[in-house]
């Protein structure tokens, strides 16, 4: 059972990026020195240590989610659910662009996080060219998470 966090609050964006990290099954160290780089960490309204201790509640909640031994890293309904505390248009804005800086941040972007992607967009309701022009407006506001 996952944790509940309040809607739009920096801890349900941060939970959605940790989500982002390991969908592959593994965090790779360029991941955490994207988020070091860019403006991730005020982009989700949390410090490095906030992230990591939501990181950390998301790896527990997941492990105690199951009677078996095998992690289902992918849940629609629990990818779902996170998703849906997340409601606030520029707070969903701004987890997207950290998550494509994950998804982008070793250079190659595998099956199941274009997959991810896709169905965050789609649950939320944003095209890709609705996600773009909203990022370049947030760029505009000096209110994102831009790799350096």
């Amino acid at each position: 059972m996952l944790r509940k966090y309040p809607v739009n609050s920096p801890e349900a964006i941060g939970r959605i990026v940790a989500m982002t990290m390991i969908t592959d099954a593994e965090v790779d160290p360029r991941e955490i020195d994207v988020l070091d780089r860019s403006n991730a960490w005020s982009s989700m309204g949390l410090d490095r240590k906030g992230f990591s201790v939501v990181a950390r509640d998301y790896l527990r909640d997941l492990r105690n989610s199951t009677d078996d031994e095998n992690i289902r890293l992918v849940d629609q309904s629990r990818i779902d659910a996170m998703l849906d505390e997340v409601q606030d248009p520029e707070a969903r804005l701004r987890a997207c662009e950290v998550m494509l800086n994950v998804i982008s941040a070793d250079g190659k972007a595998l099956e199941v996080e274009r997959a991810l992607l896709s169905h965050v967009l789609g649950r939320w309701d944003l095209t890709p060219q609705a996600l773009e022009s909203g990022l370049r407006r947030l760029r505009l506001n000096g209110n994102t998470a831009q790799p350096s």
